[in-house]
């Protein structure tokens, strides 16, 4: 067993030890608290896997083709602001 392993099964009985003393009308707050938490923890990874497919597209481009995309971005990105409005 890992030190990684032997901290985390410390953390579950410690957890699961002060779940034991909570009072029994708490435990439905709790376990909103608990589905919550697990709701964002997923949340969280379909963000991070989107986010890993969305860099992997810009692995198949060519350096040059990257750096032109760049280049555009760029560009676009400072005649957004560079505009003269009339008011």
């Amino acid at each position: 067993m890992t030190q990684r392993d032997n901290k985390r099964d410390n953390i579950y009985q410690s957890i699961l030890i002060n779940l034991g003393g909570i009072p029994t009308s708490y435990l439905q707050e709790i376990d909103i608290f608990l589905r919550n938490i697990t709701t964002e923890i997923r949340q969280k990874e379909q963000n991070r896997v989107a986010i890993l497919n969305l860099a992997e597209g810009w692995s198949d481009m060519t350096e040059t083709d990257f750096n032109d995309y760049l280049q555009v971005v760029k560009e676009s990105r400072s005649d957004m602001f560079n505009r003269e409005i009339e008011l």
